[in-house]
């Protein structure tokens, strides 16, 4: 009888024991789960928030804009895009500039499906972050069409991020811990950022690698934070290029290319209108992503993400302010309810959907004006 009583007790033990265990493995992960939210609030707060704006910057280094070579690891083009585009003439040269919200970006395809629909030729095109991703599949002759199944399949998504933002934080902040512990310097970056350049290089033909043999002259804006100045990569590898311009900091590891840090042109050119002019072209379509802000319902940014994506979208749609006057059209889409993070096909869709709504809109006043432009030539 004594031994069963022993026996009972210690199996009573052992049973709160393992649900001691199991509690503390499901605080843990509760734990690990919040401190993931922090880092990513922390990770949004550093990068953008507290980020030097513009007006910030040296006066020195204010618009100062460079053609800087890209990755000259594999062999460059026989034609230089920008000296084609400067060779036209008898027409306005018609600019088609992108700006950076990550998925917001999907307006993006919408304008282009509306630009193929009516017959436009664009003779330059200019982007920055995923501005650049989908300008160049442009550049290189993807059709709208294309471009949009890339999108609504899912691979435009994956190419940002191959994992869930909150799974790579978990995975990440062991990983950084324990190295800062033993005196390692950890890497920088949730993401290396590789997916973005292979998805990019991965889509266009094989004989257009090289930003010198795009169909459609092209540049991606990166920020050397070396000098904290706005680089635009005309030459050397395209998805080199493109991830070169979507390093957003801390997410994405910066690039090395030709002696410059490379982290993302939204920082500093989030349009990049004077790029397209610098460049030569003389008429300027530029579609913005973060003109209309206006939202009704406090509810929507109870979240760290969504407050989160919200001071994003208030610190780009400033810089983007500042480039509107060297557009000759602005087209604006209506997305105020896409956020930066979400690459749901449903979300992308409604956004694709508001790209085309605009460029459509805007079609009247962009012949109007492009009729002017050719008669003044």
């Amino acid at each position: 009888m004594v031994a069963k009583t022993h026996l009972l007790i210690a199996v009573s033990d052992s049973a709160s024991c393992d649900n001691r265990r199991c509690y503390q493995r499901e605080f843990n992960m509760a734990n690990c789960f919040l401190a993931s939210r922090l880092l990513l609030c922390q990770i949004i707060i550093q990068a953008f928030v507290l980020a030097p704006s513009p007006a910030q910057t040296p006066e020195s280094n204010q618009g100062q804009v460079e053609i800087e070579s890209g990755d000259q690891s594999t062999p460059t083009g026989s034609t230089d895009g920008l000296s084609r585009l400067k060779q036209l003439s008898g027409r306005p040269r018609i600019a088609l500039v992108l700006a950076g919200g990550g998925a917001r970006g999907a307006a993006h395809i919408g304008v282009m499906k509306v630009l193929e629909r009516e017959g436009i030729k664009v003779d330059f095109v200019a982007g920055s972050s995923v501005g650049a991703v989908l300008g160049s599949l442009y550049s290189a002759g993807v059709s709208a069409v294309e471009i949009e199944r890339l999108a609504l399949s899912g691979e435009l998504g994956k190419a940002f991020f191959p994992k869930p933002i909150w799974m790579k934080a978990l995975m990440h902040l062991p990983a950084y811990g324990a190295q800062k512990l033993i005196g390692l310097k950890p890497q920088i970056g949730l993401y290396s950022g590789d997916t973005i350049r292979r998805f990019v290089n991965r889509h266009i033909p094989q004989n257009m690698r090289n930003i010198e043999d795009l169909k459609t002259p092209f540049a991606a804006i990166g920020v050397n934070v070396l000098d904290t100045r706005p680089v635009w990569i005309t030459k050397g590898d395209v998805g080199t290029a493109v991830q070169a311009s979507s390093t957003v900091p801390i997410f994405y590891r910066p690039i090395n290319i030709d002696g410059k840090r490379f982290i993302d042109g939204g920082l500093r050119v989030n349009l990049p209108t004077n790029t397209a002019e610098a460049a030569g072209a003389n008429f300027v379509v530029a579609v913005r992503l973060h003109s209309k802000l206006d939202y009704d319902n406090a509810d929507q940014f109870k979240t760290v993400m969504n407050l989160s994506d919200r001071a994003l979208s208030i610190m780009l749609a400033e810089i983007e302010q500042k480039a509107v006057a060297d557009a000759d059209v602005m087209i604006e889409p209506d997305i105020d309810d896409a956020t930066s993070f979400s690459f749901a096909p449903k979300q992308l869709a409604k956004s694709i959907r508001a790209g085309e709504i605009a460029a459509e809109a805007a079609m009247s006043k962009f012949r109007a004006k492009l009729a002017a432009a050719s008669q003044r030539m």
